[in-house]
């Protein structure tokens, strides 16, 4: 008798992309954005481009627009932070990380340490659904603190 034979061959994706950053690593700043670019790439393709804040001093990493050139807007805080970029590929392969660190130095003159909370006192309960509250916050070399609360 004649048979066919079929044989399916699956080939699974294992090769992880590659990411980089273009821009001058560690940046020395003196406005509290940043602005950093790249590229990765897949031999398939790259699907997404992530990147994370490792240092707890940023205020936000903003998702990078585009894949096989990309680029992030950060705020920073005053001092050193450190953002890892990762690319991944439709097969869920993730790039090992790149690291772009920024310093930023406020110019002379500019005051960029935020205020401190000094205080936090309970003055008064109303019945079970609200309540009032003392805060004492403390910014010795400005005026004009603003303090809000949610809750």
């Amino acid at each position: 008798t004649d048979s066919d034979t079929f044989t399916t061959l699956q080939v699974f994706d294992t090769t992880r992309p590659t990411v980089a950053i273009s821009t001058a690593s560690p940046a020395t700043v003196s406005s509290n954005t940043l602005s950093f670019n790249g590229t990765a790439s897949d031999d398939v393709g790259v699907t997404s481009v992530t990147c994370t804040k490792i240092t707890k001093n940023a205020s936000s990493c903003i998702t990078p627009t585009g894949t096989t050139s990309w680029a992030v807007g950060a705020t920073l805080a005053v001092g050193t932070t450190v953002f890892a970029i990762k690319a991944m590929d439709a097969a869920g392969n993730p790039s090992e990380p790149v690291y772009m660190e920024a310093t930023y130095t406020p110019p002379p003159g500019v005051d960029a340490t935020p205020p401190t909370i000094v205080d936090v006192s309970l003055v008064g309960v109303v019945g079970t659904t609200s309540a009032t509250f003392k805060i004492i916050a403390a910014a010795p070399t400005r005026t004009g603190v603003w303090v809000s609360c949610n809750a």
